[in-house]
């Protein structure tokens, strides 16, 4: 099994995920997006409100999260984590995923009037409350069953 620094290492290198919501007709859709997360393992991203996943998690904020280094030829494994997201609406809050999303960027903060009211784009956050990793079947083959993770 993953020790838990290797699996934070996966989320520091990573700056994509994918995220699965599900649309308001009941189909699945699938989004990758460049993300930042804070010390609680949360994710935060900018998006237009408009965007078929803000739809989708405005009218259904469970969503399921991959993160995996595509870049590996062998021992592929991936974090897997369900969250709830949601449009952040408090401008304190806004203020500090922007602080921690521009910082990632290596960019100065962008001010939060460029997220509420009539701007094009929105920060948005999942709150992560499971995680999980593949695991190894025992013949140390990488098999389709998941082990849970505290990362927290």
């Amino acid at each position: 099994m993953k020790e838990i620094s290797e699996i934070n290492e996966l989320i520091e290198k990573i700056p994509y995920i994918d995220m699965a919501s599900v649309t308001p007709e009941g189909m699945p859709w699938i989004s990758p997006l460049w993300t930042v997360y804070d010390e609680e393992s949360n994710f935060y991203w900018t998006s237009s409100p408009d965007s078929q996943h803000s739809i989708n998690i405005l009218n259904k904020d469970d969503v399921f999260i991959t993160i995996y280094d595509s870049s590996v030829t062998s021992d592929g494994w991936a974090l897997y984590a369900f969250a709830e997201a949601y449009e952040l609406k408090d401008e304190t809050e806004i203020q500090k995923a922007i602080n921690i999303f521009y910082k990632r960027k290596g960019k100065s903060p962008r001010p939060v009037e460029d997220f509420i009211n009539d701007a094009p784009r929105r920060m948005y956050k999942a709150v992560t409350t499971k995680f999980w990793i593949n695991d190894y079947d025992k013949n140390r083959v990488p098999a389709d069953f998941k082990i849970e993770v505290k990362l927290k």
